[in-house]
């Protein structure tokens, strides 16, 4: 799947100045190793 936004640059004295358009594409694989559990439920923390 492909998330696709733009994202507002920000400055602090000046206020927003700008835009970035950020394009994510993220690819599902398949776990080849056997002694861990699966990788696919990475979670990200704040």
């Amino acid at each position: 799947s492909v998330m696709t936004g733009w994202i507002p640059v920000f400055d602090t004295m000046h206020g927003i100045r700008g835009e970035v358009n950020v394009i994510v594409k993220v690819e599902l694989f398949s776990d080849f190793n056997r002694f861990r559990d699966s990788s696919c439920g990475v979670q990200f923390y704040y």
